[in-house]
């Protein structure tokens, strides 16, 4: 991770400096942390050793199906689970333990826009 932040890093100072054209400073400079993840995404990828044991197995596509839940203290039981979650099953601490933090965001992004207009 410090190799990508260097490279970065290195990339922004680009920007700056009177190497190049204008035009590739503007590039190098703006798009810095893109190439920084590419360039050791593939240096990763050349120099480690490949076992397949240790790399990130991901599904072909993603779906949704059959769960087995526990919400209301009763006996576990297996329903269809949706993209939308019904605020009405869920307990009350967790209603209000979201809530809190979706204030905060709120009144962040609001100052947010008003500063910036």
């Amino acid at each position: 991770m410090m190799f990508t932040f260097a490279i970065a890093w290195t990339l922004r100072a680009f920007k700056d400096s009177t190497f190049g054209t204008k035009l590739l400073r503007q590039v190098l400079g703006n798009f810095c942390v893109v190439i920084a993840i590419i360039l050791v995404s593939v240096f990763a990828y050349f120099v480690t050793p490949h076992d397949p044991a240790k790399t990130l197995q991901l599904p072909d596509a993603i779906k949704h199906g059959l769960r087995t839940t526990r919400l209301d203290n009763s006996s576990l039981y297996a329903r269809p689970t949706g993209w939308l979650v019904n605020p009405a099953v869920l307990p009350v601490g967790w209603i209000l333990g979201a809530a809190i933090p979706g204030m905060f965001l709120f009144i962040l992004i609001f100052l947010e826009v008003s500063i910036g207009e």
